[in-house]
């Protein structure tokens, strides 16, 4: 008998590891299927009911996770208990971290289910908790390979990287076949910035497992963060054939272009993500800002400024994305492909539209897009209560692009509104006396 591929005779360890390993691939599709399959088989197995929770918690389906637990009668196990755990945090629940740690009193430190815990708390952000509970288990036992692993990982997350790099060196000495060390290692050169490094680090990864999809991903991100655009398009080409549904490899080929100033063949990628419906709404519209900074790179301002005004009337949910930007275009990212610049952008705060606004129209300014950058000032003051910076700044553009009789307006809200920011532009020494006619008659000398 034969279904999905798996034969009968598959132990339910077999089924489950196998469904755990789809998990961590985040193919969530494929663990459902093998754990359908293993319920029909071993339809009594409290492990499964388990794996189908866990299964539900990756697809963001909570409330059925937890009606899913609650119907299990016997809860006294740690394993459940630490499966209780992971619906708390999932549900945004207090009480995880307090069971989690009355778990880890129980275990000695570096069985199995200390290093599920310890897994979990690192995933939830618990990591100083966790930190605490790994070294505790290092004192006792401080050649333990899986203790010394999980302290690596909770130190990248804790974006400790030098003392993570040190770390898997150290692993790697002892095991230098082990291609998770050198992806992490790749990982950690990458975030930093040292795109050579990673590189060498990934290629190390696939002489030990060539069908590494993660070290291919990230070799193509360096090659691109490197400015060899050529090598970075060959390679999110591939990636994309590979993983037709893949929206970040196909956004980095279109960027690869841009970088090769082929821009017509990178207005198509743009084109048919756009025609692909799997973009989120904040996606889509970096993909349109990019296609509009593309057609003002070739000469179409008045079209570009038209789709900019157009563009600028959306809301969207994370704002913060708007932020993340290199070599002229905005990036989107997946979580493997922050770096750690981006991540405190993405991290941070949410800020207000009118800030990220005012970031975005500097930075494609700062590329040459004077007029594009002009159009998101003004829109962007509409909505102000006080625009008295965003003027100073339209203020200056529009001086320096030739078009100085339309900035008087603004130089005059500007010194209504005493900001600083205007007479800094202009290299001039700040008067809180001084009129806007009396600036704007002297811009001449200014401008010189």
């Amino acid at each position: 008998m034969r279904e999905y591929g798996m034969n009968s005779y598959f132990s339910s360890d077999d089924l489950l590891e196998l469904a755990s390993y789809y998990l961590f691939k985040n193919r969530a599709a494929d663990a459902e299927n093998v754990i359908s399959y293993a319920r029909k088989l071993y339809p009594g197995d409290t492990q499964i009911t388990e794996a189908e929770i866990r299964t539900l918690l990756s697809r963001g389906e909570v409330q059925e996770a937890r009606r899913k637990l609650n119907a299990i009668s016997v809860m006294d196990t740690p394993e459940l208990q630490l499966l209780k755990a992971e619906v708390d945090m999932a549900d945004g629940g207090d009480s995880a971290i307090s069971r989690l740690n009355a778990i880890m009193e129980e275990t000695n430190l570096r069985n199995d289910l200390a290093l599920n815990t310890l897994d979990v708390m690192i995933k939830g952000g618990f990591l100083a908790e966790a930190l605490m509970w790994i070294e505790k288990g290092l004192r006792k036992y401080p050649t333990e390979v899986p203790l010394l692993e999980a302290k690596a990982d909770c130190l990248v997350e804790m974006r400790r990287m030098q003392e993570a790099l040190a770390l898997y060196n150290s692993l790697l000495d002892n095991n230098p076949y082990n291609y998770f060390y050198w992806e992490q290692l790749g990982y950690i050169y990458y975030v930093t910035g040292r795109y050579g490094k990673a590189i060498e680090c990934f290629e190390y990864e696939l002489t030990t497992n060539e069908d590494a999809e993660y070290a291919k991903m990230m070799q193509a991100y360096c090659h691109y963060y490197l400015k060899d655009y050529e090598k970075a398009y060959d390679a999110f080409c591939e990636l994309t054939a590979m993983y037709p549904g893949n929206v970040v490899s196909t956004f980095f080929a279109a960027l690869s272009l841009c970088g090769l100033k082929r821009y017509g063949e990178a207005l198509r990628f743009f084109e048919d993500l756009q025609l692909s419906g799997e973009l989120t709404t904040t996606e889509a519209l970096i993909v349109d800002i990019n296609r509009t900074l593309i057609y003002d790179t070739a000469g179409n301002s008045e079209g570009a400024n038209m789709m900019m005004e157009k563009l600028l009337s959306f809301d969207v949910p994370d704002i913060n994305m708007l932020a993340l930007h290199g070599a002229g275009f905005l990036e989107i990212h997946d979580k493997e492909s922050l770096l750690l610049r981006h991540m405190e952008v993405v991290e941070r705060e949410p800020r207000n539209r009118d800030e990220i606004l005012l970031e975005f129209a500097l930075y494609i300014y700062s590329y040459g897009h004077t007029s594009l950058a002009i159009t998101v000032l003004k829109h962007t003051r509409e909505k102000m209560y006080d625009s008295a910076d965003v003027d100073s700044y339209l203020a200056y553009m529009l001086c320096h692009s030739g078009r100085k009789d339309e900035a008087l307006p603004y130089i005059e809200n500007a010194i209504d509104g005493k900001s600083n920011i205007l007479f800094d532009l202009f290299g001039a020494k700040y008067d809180a006396m001084v009129t806007a006619q009396d600036f704007f008659a002297r811009l001449n000398e200014i401008l010189k």
